[in-house]
Parts: structure tokens; C-alpha cells; sequence
């Protein structure tokens, strides 16, 4: 038993330590890691017409969507007609049987 209080209190120092050294910029190991710099094509692009083009995109995506939503519509209501033609004629061949 005392042995596993040993081994949580060592492990517990051991993650504060850690936890200090990792958030620490004062140690040459942490301090001097390069940083990689970006390629120029993965630059993030901040231009106004890059912004327009979205939100137009957007509108003429939400308007197609909403005639898209009626067309659905209607459709659902022709496809639930064509489903009772085809138990009608379903039905029909078991009563003829």
C-alpha cells in the first residue's frame, strides 16, 4: 500500500513539473523552438471580393433552395399517389387470385 502512495505522489510531482516547464518561456528547451512559416500559398487571403463572392454565392444558393423545398413539395405529394396506384393494383392481384 505504500508503495502506490509513493508511486501517485512521484507521479503527481513529475506532472506539475511538467506542467510547469511546458507553460515556462524562460528555458532555453522551450524558448528557441522555430516556428515554421507558412507557405505564401496558404497565406489567408483578406480581400473584400472574396467576401462578396461568398455572400453572393449565399443568396443564389438560398434562393434555389427555396423553389428546391416547393419542387420536394409537390413531388412528395405525386410520388404518395403513384405508391396508392400501385397498392390498388396490388391489392387487385390478390383478390383475383
Amino acid at each position: 500500500m505504500v508503495r502506490n502512495h509513493h508511486f501517485i505522489i512521484l507521479s503527481i510531482i513529475v506532472n506539475v513539473l511538467l506542467i510547469l516547464l511546458s507553460k515556462c518561456n524562460s528555458y532555453p528547451l522551450f524558448n528557441d523552438l522555430p516556428i515554421p512559416e507558412r507557405p505564401t500559398k496558404f497565406h489567408s487571403q483578406n480581400s473584400a471580393d472574396r467576401y462578396l463572392n461568398r455572400m453572393k454565392q449565399y443568396y443564389e444558393t438560398m434562393e434555389q433552395l427555396k423553389n428546391w423545398r416547393r419542387d420536394i413539395d409537390q413531388s412528395n405529394e405525386d410520388y404518395e399517389e403513384t405508391l396508392q396506384d400501385i397498392f390498388r393494383q396490388y391489392n387487385n392481384l390478390d383478390y383475383n387470385r
